[in-house]
């Protein structure tokens, strides 16, 4: 049981780093950085801090088997990049607002995959809160009520980004399964969103970019307390409980993410968005309830 509340809260401390994204990606994208930009820089300095600490620390956490690369391709290539070019794109298509809720349709593929491939029960405690996240992401996201029609190519790349988000932690419990630790889940995922950004890179788009200390500065913020320090947290505590649990948890960035808007960028709190903040605290905490059916 203690295993599993540390899980919790790892998954939780993890979403309230991701809900600090904005304040680093809204002032790099200032400095002329565009979103792969911003992707890239993540990887790079995720990759080179982890590969550092590693290398004095436990450099064992560095050597991973060939037959297992297809691990970390997935959760580096086939989630992160995928997710990341999927989402960025949808933003670009269609109302930002629309595409967080999309994202955060993860937790039901990761349901749908979970359930063969590591026999996960699909139980209706699950199922409700599931709802309840999704909901609760329309309200913080202030698209319940609206009118606006949606592309169905938005809506493609949309879902497109919620199955990649799901994959991470797929790929990651199938990289367990082979006995691999968090920290060199987090290492390669990140070695090989590097690898696999620098071809969607627009290298035309440096000369614009303001090289100067906040440039760095931010850069390291991202890198480090919006990626690396979460996904080592977020993948250690799928340790402790089931794919389909964390990423109903992980919904929690969705209330960070609303407490930065308002807190660092003068975003209003309507009613609107403190019932999806209520309603996404309430689908984590169905999830934490003790039950039977588990």
């Amino acid at each position: 049981m203690k295993k599993k509340a540390l899980s919790y809260i790892l998954i939780i401390a993890a979403a309230s780093c991701w809900g600090l994204i904005s304040i680093a990606s809204r002032s790099l994208t200032a400095l002329g950085l565009s979103q792969m930009m911003i992707i890239l820089a993540r990887g790079v300095v995720t990759t080179v801090f982890l590969g550092i600490f590693l290398l004095i620390k436990d450099r064992s956490s560095l050597r991973i088997k060939l037959r297992d690369i297809w691990c970390f391709v997935g959760t580096g290539i086939l989630s992160v990049v995928f997710f990341s070019f999927c989402y960025f794109s949808a933003i670009n298509a269609m109302n930002a607002s629309v595409a967080v809720v999309l994202l955060y349709t993860s937790p039901i593929f990761v349901m749908l995959i979970s359930a063969p491939l590591f026999k996960e029960r699909i139980t209706p405690p699950k199922l409700a809160a599931v709802c309840l996240v999704l909901m609760g992401a329309a309200c913080s996201a202030g698209i319940i009520g609206s009118n606006d029609p949606l592309p169905l190519g938005g809506v493609v790349l949309g879902l497109g980004a919620g199955l990649g988000y799901a994959l991470y932690s797929i790929f990651s419990r199938c990289a367990f399964n082979r006995g691999y630790g968090s920290s060199t889940v987090t290492f390669y995922t990140f070695a090989f969103t590097t690898v696999g950004t620098l071809p969607l890179i627009d290298y035309s788009g440096f000369a614009q970019v303001q090289v100067c200390p906040q440039m760095w500065l931010y850069c390291l913020f991202i890198g480090l307390l919006c990626c690396a320090i979460p996904y080592l947290m977020y993948t250690e505590g799928l340790k402790g409980v089931e794919n389909g649990v964390a990423s109903v948890v992980a919904s929690w960035e969705i209330v960070a993410a609303t407490l930065v808007g308002v807190l660092f960028w003068g975003e209003p709190l309507s009613l609107l968005n403190g019932a999806g903040i209520l309603l996404v605290i309430a689908g984590i905490t169905v999830m934490n309830v003790k039950r039977g059916e588990q």
